[in-house]
């Protein structure tokens, strides 16, 4: 798979205020990347990619979803992004999210909890604004975030091979931010 920049973000990641934006991958282009078999992949790992920029209907209990979610993910890191299309810096970061998904495949296990927001504007975004590699478990009321400490967006759960949970508050400004966390919480 070719490289995905994440060298060079390391290389300035701690420059500056604030990271420069990351640019989003076309919807052909994160096509192009699922479409390269990983080899070892888990066959749950898989199944999320076969579901990539699709919206999973959790009905009265999206939470229970996610668990399930993880449940059939054990033994596999799994990184859970929560965000809304309301939300600037789940907005931003979501490109970061995009590229180290496609970059960890076959290592991490993604999918993400779209939060706070009707399904119809979930939908729209993600069809009109940005491909993701990973599918987007529907949460309109917020559940899945209740209990889990700051209550705001964007909000990031890292599960390691046991199911142990880490949750992270605030964006990622840089990939090589993610990709830390990740190997300190996920693995």
């Amino acid at each position: 798979m070719a490289g995905l920049g994440v060298v060079g973000l390391l290389a300035v990641g701690g420059c500056g205020d604030e990271a420069p934006p990351v640019a989003k991958l076309t919807a052909a282009q994160v096509q192009e990347q699922l479409a390269e078999p990983v080899a070892g992949q888990p066959p749950a790992a898989r199944k999320l990619e076969e579901q990539a920029g699709e919206v999973l209907r959790g009905g009265s209990d999206p939470a229970k979803l996610v668990e399930t979610k993880v449940g059939e993910l054990k033994g596999t890191p799994v990184v859970v992004n929560v965000w809304a299309d309301w939300c600037q810096p789940c907005k931003k970061e979501m490109p970061i999210f995009q590229r180290v998904a496609l970059d960890q495949r076959g290592k991490v296990a993604f999918f993400a909890v779209a939060s706070q927001a009707p399904e119809a504007k979930t939908v729209a975004y993600l069809r009109e604004q940005i491909a993701l590699p990973y599918p987007s478990v529907i949460d309109e009321d917020g559940k899945v975030i209740e209990g889990t400490g700051v209550d705001g967006l964007p909000k990031t759960f890292f599960y390691d091979r046991t199911g142990k949970r880490f949750v992270h508050n605030g964006p990622y400004e840089t990939e090589a931010a993610l990709l830390a966390d990740i190997a300190r919480y996920a693995s």
